[in-house]
């Protein structure tokens, strides 16, 4: 039997991680509260937060390239629901995003060998 840090990642594995660190990364910066210091407490629209946890994502699964992988970032700031953008700020969720179909997309593409996200201070 393959041992299990050399098996092939699954879909299903991949999301559920994913899921796994959407729950975790809140909840880190919940138990870490000196990784926020300085930070302002200002997370609105086109601010880049001063105090932010770097993420890298690298694509090593060799079935899907890049640009067939997609990071969505959404959560709560101020009271108000947001979503990361791909240089690093918080821009609120509205309505008028919505296309004709009534769907957004806030998709975060893949690019390069990493791609690195700055997190700021939010709940989601």
């Amino acid at each position: 039997m393959t041992p299990r840090h050399q098996r092939t990642l699954g879909r299903r594995k991949l999301l559920l991680t994913l899921g796994g660190a959407a729950v975790a990364l809140p909840a880190a910066a919940a138990l870490a509260p000196h990784a926020l210091a300085g930070q302002s407490g200002e997370g609105g629209s086109g601010t880049k937060a001063a105090a932010s946890l770097p993420l890298t994502i690298v694509n090593n699964n060799g079935s899907f390239d890049n640009a067939s992988v997609h990071v969505y970032v959404v959560g709560n700031a101020d009271g108000r629901q947001v979503r990361l953008t791909p240089d690093g700020t918080l821009a609120p969720i509205d309505l008028a995003d919505n296309g004709a179909d009534g769907f957004t997309d806030y998709a975060i593409s893949l690019s390069g060998n990493e791609t690195t996200l700055s997190l700021p201070h939010m709940s989601g």
